[in-house]
């Protein structure tokens, strides 16, 4: 078997439907491909729509397990997945028209022991992204530098996501995603990139990432927050010793600046919520903007400019930042 597609679900009636029909066709076989979905103990409809797509498509299979968080779903379907390669998506994201065929006429161009990364792109309604066709005449893949690679890390475009890459089935399974991290993609794809013999790019959108409030980034409760941004503290600090340790400079340099500004927003988040927690994390951020030291090409002009007026006059940023 080519290619193995896990899918975490929680909770995930509203899209789920919409993110499966983008996936699905008839002209798919178990041969090539299966879709792993983890019903991750979903109290709505999910696990009903779940069993309906893996008794409509022999490829789908639905697995259901004890409600244990996104990562240990993505784990457990790994484990189970059969295929030489493995990607991700998530249960409310969508992705272009053909998506698994393309992928599997990409594959056969690439390295069994390389990743592939393509690009994606943002939306809130599926009229957004209405006609999302990929054109495949002649692709063009790039074999880039593992410090390019690990830079791509850092910028917005290429991210921290599981779901704009395609890796090989032994390398996820030799690295488990940490279950005690909202964030495990970053805590673990650096190790993905460095355990891959090469990672080759295809500059084209396959994948469409849906903005939802529900989403881990966007927390709406205040503690939900607070949790999300710790981690994020724990996971950058993570990543960006690795960048040094290993000699990736460039990558080092950009995951420093975007340290400062997370540690910025987290102090900012605390006092502003009038919170409590000013334990490890807080005192941690708080040691980091007194040495900040970045240029301003790293971490850009405002956020230069914020945490230089932080470290002057940090309750004047603090009033200024509550108008």
């Amino acid at each position: 078997m080519q290619l193995s597609i896990v899918i975490p679900v929680y909770n995930s009636q509203r899209y789920l439907k919409e993110c499966l029909n983008s996936l699905v066709s008839n002209e798919l076989d178990s041969q090539s491909i299966e879709i792993l979905l983890v019903d991750d103990g979903s109290s709505d409809s999910s696990g009903d729509i779940c069993e309906q797509y893996a008794h409509d498509y022999e490829y789908v299979k639905n697995y259901r397990i004890k409600n244990s968080g996104q990562a240990y779903a993505r784990n457990y379907g790994t484990e189970l997945a059969k295929g030489d390669w493995v990607t991700y998506l998530d249960s409310d994201d969508i992705v272009v028209n053909g998506y698994v065929q393309s992928l599997l006429s990409l594959l056969g161009s690439v390295d069994k022991s390389s990743i592939l990364m393509f690009r994606f792109s943002k939306f809130k309604h599926l009229r957004e992204v209405a006609d999302r066709s990929l054109n495949m005449y002649n692709p063009k893949l790039q074999i880039i530098s593992k410090d390019e690679a690990m830079v791509d890390l850092t910028l917005p475009e290429w991210g921290n996501y599981l779901w704009n890459k395609v890796f090989p089935s032994e390398i996820v399974k030799e690295n488990k995603l940490p279950i005690n991290s909202k964030l495990e993609d970053r805590e673990t794809l650096y190790k993905y990139f460095e355990a891959a013999v090469s990672i080759v790019v295809l500059d084209e959108v396959l994948y469409f990432y849906r903005e939802t409030e529900n989403s881990v980034l966007n927390a709406t409760n205040v503690q939900g927050r607070l949790e999300v941004m710790k981690d994020d503290i724990t996971s950058i600090v993570h990543q960006m010793t690795f960048f040094r340790d290993n000699g990736y400079t460039e990558a080092y340099r950009r995951g420093r600046a975007f340290l400062y500004r997370q540690a910025l927003y987290f102090v900012m988040f605390v006092r502003a919520n009038d919170l409590s927690d000013e334990g490890e994390q807080y005192n941690y951020c708080l040691r980091v903007l007194t040495s900040f030291k970045s240029e301003i090409k790293y971490v850009g002009l405002k956020w230069y400019v914020a945490i230089k007026l932080y470290q002057l006059v940090p309750n004047l940023l603090l009033a200024c930042s509550e108008k």
